[in-house]
């Protein structure tokens, strides 16, 4: 089963979903094209996850932008930052244990309201710092990684643009073509299910639920303007 991201719009039919594809032992997978970017999987293979590493990941987003699917798919926080946690954990490699989001235009948690702000702890010491806003002009870069630790910093900007600095030595990459990982996302879920291999980068069902429970748990801590801890299901 390959399914579009979001899993479900709410916690209750995720957990539901995923106890249903562990029952029938289904081989099954989301939509989390962004952690397939061949500048993502060139950051893998770079940066140490043992290092306290620090990563902040901000978007810039178009109001009218992808307006009928967001319309459809729960909000803006429901349909990015599903996205988000996913290439954050991939690449930290460790799991989220807590977050504190925040709204700077008042205290009612939207799906639909920008702009947020959040910080996410990991469960080996590192920080994730998110944020989300909509914009109404063209702006350079909407899409912007960063990864921070004492010997090094590695960016990249909307998919195209790749630095990465060590001590004194950097390895650039820059493209005029966005690649988010569509393409390699499809190729490796069909290569695995031909040859019957495992491949780590492909999102499990464990990816999937935290990715889809993520945004409720930034809506949560809107609402209630408090750290909310978060607790993977007993059953993955």
């Amino acid at each position: 089963v390959f399914l579009e991201k979001p899993m479900a719009l709410t916690e209750k039919d995720c957990l539901m979903l995923a106890k249903l594809v562990r029952q029938k032992n289904l081989f099954f997978t989301l939509g989390l094209n962004r952690r397939y970017s061949p500048l993502v999987q060139r950051a893998k293979k770079q940066i140490n996850p043992q290092d306290s590493l620090v990563l902040h990941y901000s978007i810039l987003e178009k109001e009218k932008s992808h307006k009928r699917w967001i319309d459809e798919e729960g909000g803006r926080i429901i349909y990015m930052f599903c996205h988000i946690i996913d290439v954050a954990t991939y690449l930290i490699g460790a799991e989220p244990v807590s977050v504190y989001a925040t709204h700077a235009v008042g205290s009612v948690a939207s799906s639909r309201q920008t702009p947020v702000s959040a910080i996410v702890t990991f469960d080996n010491g590192a920080l994730l710092h998110i944020f989300y806003q909509l914009v109404d002009a063209q702006v350079h870069t909407s899409e912007h990684i960063e990864i921070f630790n004492k010997d090094n910093y590695l960016s990249i900007k909307d998919f195209s643009e790749y630095t990465f600095r060590e001590l004194g030595a950097q390895d650039v990459v820059s493209s005029h073509t966005i690649d988010c990982g569509h393409k390699e996302e499809i190729q490796r879920i069909a290569n695995m299910l031909h040859t019957h291999t495992v491949d780590s980068t492909i999102v499990t069902l464990k990816d999937a639920v935290r990715a889809t429970r993520f945004p409720f748990y930034v809506l949560e801590s809107i609402s209630q303007r408090r750290v909310v801890n978060i607790k993977p299901p007993s059953f993955l």
